[in-house]
């Protein structure tokens, strides 16, 4: 049975005018398509289930949108998405479940089975918020293979480096991951709030502290045989830089912390004690202080509660961060930049920021995107209120 598809103009609206699928792709008529991204909250973060695609299809074996379909004639965007996840995933969703993430329009010129193939697609995005295992969907075999939940930010950085087979566009994802992460960032005082309930009822907050050091340590894979310089404040972003380096004298790591402050909350001081027992050499950051001997720089300087702009030896402290040419961890977000807006006068540059607890509204908003590398989360355990 053949299948017909509206013809649209630049806008991605129906000209009155149908042709039949494979006469589009063969001859590149522009058409609709609707990509359906199911997503859910994991560990803090956000996981994306990917649709590996059925060996008798295009790109065979490659991973791809959770759901997606091509948009019979007459029909709409919405009840065409939903239409394609109960066929291929097995799930019931209604309209009000799916959430805009934005607009494509798709230009592929290749050869598929021996044939030319042209596609012009007006595609509209959207995700699903769906907690579900993999063993609770039902796949459509002639169109899915299998499906796999993946880390977002690790999706992302796979596609980027081609580290899994995909057929999946960056600038989607984008789409999709801005969306998500907007949904489930926080603000700085929900953060403060949060932390301050979960110590008062759940967890005590030198237990919080530790678990941050702990997914900071874990985030990152190259710390044996490097060196290591942890430039801390005096805050409790500061006392996880005190963990951190217990965490990694343990583990038979040496690193040499740089105080910023000579103040400490009552849990940074407690890890200080520790570290200092445990032999990692304790150094006053100075103007003249030299990273550039380090492999790798934590910066535990400023917090997420840090407003305005960074001065003092703060501001010098993160001058020589971004002067080291050393591999930068930022803990919980990059110092100097605002928590709640991204914004910032001067930041330091990460090669990887490690989020704790829950993304921060800043790290996607305003410059994040100038100062952040790679972005990760840990979760702690922090109850949300």
């Amino acid at each position: 049975m053949k299948e017909y598809l509206d013809i649209v103009n630049e806008y991605g609206e129906p000209t009155g005018e149908t042709v039949e699928r494979s006469i589009a792709h063969l001859e590149g008529i522009p058409h609709r398509t609707s990509h359906l991204w199911v997503v859910r909250r994991k560990n803090g973060g956000i996981e994306i289930l990917l649709q590996k695609r059925s060996f008798n299809k295009s790109f065979p074996g490659c991973y791809d949108i959770s759901s997606a379909g091509h948009i019979p004639a007459g029909d709409e965007f919405i009840p065409s998405a939903i239409r394609e996840l109960k066929e291929e995933l097995g799930i019931t969703a209604d309209e009000s479940e799916l959430v805009y993430c934005g607009d494509r329009y798709i230009v592929w010129d290749d050869v598929f089975f021996g044939k030319p193939y042209h596609d012009r697609q007006y595609t509209r995005v959207f995700l699903i918020w769906l907690d579900l295992e993999e063993s609770q969907f039902t796949l459509q075999e002639e169109e899915v293979d299998s499906i796999r939940w993946m880390d977002l930010e690790e999706c992302i950085e796979g596609v980027r480096n081609g580290s899994f087979e995909n057929c999946i566009a960056l600038e989607e994802l984008d789409m999709v991951r801005r969306k998500a992460l907007d949904m489930i960032a926080v603000s700085v005082e929900q953060m403060r709030r949060s932390d301050a309930y979960t110590i008062e009822h759940f967890v005590p907050g030198k237990e919080l502290m530790y678990r941050a050091a702990k997914g900071v340590y874990d985030a990152y894979d190259g710390w044996t045989g490097r060196s290591i310089a942890i430039i801390v404040g005096g805050g409790n972003n500061g006392g996880d830089g005190y963990a951190l380096a217990g965490i990694l004298k343990r583990e038979g790591i040496d690193s040499v912390i740089y105080k910023v402050s000579e103040k400490m909350t009552d849990d940074g001081r407690y890890y200080h004690d520790i570290a200092a027992d445990l032999g990692v050499k304790i150094c006053s950051f100075t103007e003249d202080t030299d990273l550039s001997p380090y492999d790798i720089v934590v910066d535990c300087i400023l917090g997420t509660g840090f407003r305005g702009d960074v001065r003092g030896l703060a501001a010098d402290a993160i001058k020589a961060v971004n002067e080291s040419n050393a591999y930068v961890i930022s803990v919980d977000i990059n110092s100097g930049m605002n928590g709640d807006t991204g914004e910032a006068s001067t930041a330091v540059r990460s090669d990887l920021t490690v989020s704790i607890g829950y993304y921060k509204q800043g790290l996607f908003k305003g410059q994040a995107e100038e100062y952040i590398g790679k972005l990760v989360n840990t979760d702690i355990g922090i109850v949300l209120i």
